[in-house]
């Protein structure tokens, strides 16, 4: 069975990898934002030039919007996945920590218990020369 302390750093490492990976999607959707509306730029720019995006320009409008909704939905998934991954090992961490208090403080107990055992004198008890029960 692992340590405490290797617990507690393995549930801090796993914490801050899910803090990571919330900092990098929230850093992609940052960058898919960017992109689209330079996407939607890009696509007014190109319709006086292609003659078949001139043409139905509503279509290939809605196709592009279509497109974003469908990426920021599962972009809001992946953010609410991993919140709640992250706040789920930050219990775990929290738990263990409060488990780890727990044991170190029965460990204190026992200790003091076990340096007090030999301060505690085994009362004096006299034997009987004979025996109680069958005296003639």
């Amino acid at each position: 069975m692992s340590t405490p302390s290797e617990q507690q750093g393995k549930l801090a490492l796993q914490t801050s990898t899910y803090g990571r990976a919330i900092a990098k999607t929230v850093g992609l959707g940052l960058a898919a934002g960017a992109a689209a509306l330079y996407g939607q730029h890009s696509l007014s720019a190109a319709r006086p030039i292609f003659p078949f995006i001139e043409q139905n320009f509503g279509l290939w409008q809605g196709a592009y919007l279509l497109t974003e909704l469908v990426i920021s939905v599962v972009w809001i998934a992946a953010m609410l996945q991993k919140t709640s991954r992250f706040q789920e090992s930050l219990e775990q961490l929290r738990m263990q920590k409060r488990i780890d208090q727990q044991r170190e403080v029965l460990a204190q107990k026992k200790a003091a218990a076990r340096r007090l055992a030999p301060l505690e004198k085994k009362k004096f008890v006299p034997k009987a020369t004979r025996s109680s029960k069958f005296d003639y």
